[in-house]
C-alpha cells in the first residue's frame, strides 16, 4: 500500500503546494528581519563612530584650550 493508493494525488499535490508557500514567507521573512538587524548594526556603529570622533575633537579642544592658558600663564609670569 503507497500514500497515493490512500490519500488522492490532488490532496497531496495541495499540501506541497501549502508547505512549499508556507516555506517560502518564512524564508521571505527571514531574509527581511536579518536585513533589518543588519541595517540596525550599521546604524549602530555609525553613531559610534561619530561618538568616538565627537570625543577625539572635543579631546582636541581640551588639549588646544590647556596649550593656548599655558601660553597665557607664561606671558604673565613674563611680564609680571
Amino acid at each position: 500500500m503507497t500514500l497515493a493508493s490512500v490519500v488522492p494525488s490532488a490532496e497531496v499535490a495541495s499540501v506541497a503546494d501549502t508547505v512549499v508557500a508556507a516555506g517560502t514567507v518564512v524564508a521571505d521573512t527571514s531574509v527581511a528581519a536579518i536585513a533589518i538587524l543588519v541595517a540596525v548594526e550599521v546604524t549602530v556603529m555609525v553613531v559610534v563612530a561619530i561618538g568616538m570622533d565627537t570625543v577625539v575633537v572635543a579631546g582636541l579642544v581640551v588639549h588646544t584650550m590647556a596649550a593656548m592658558g599655558a601660553i597665557g600663564v607664561a606671558v604673565l609670569v613674563d611680564y609680571s
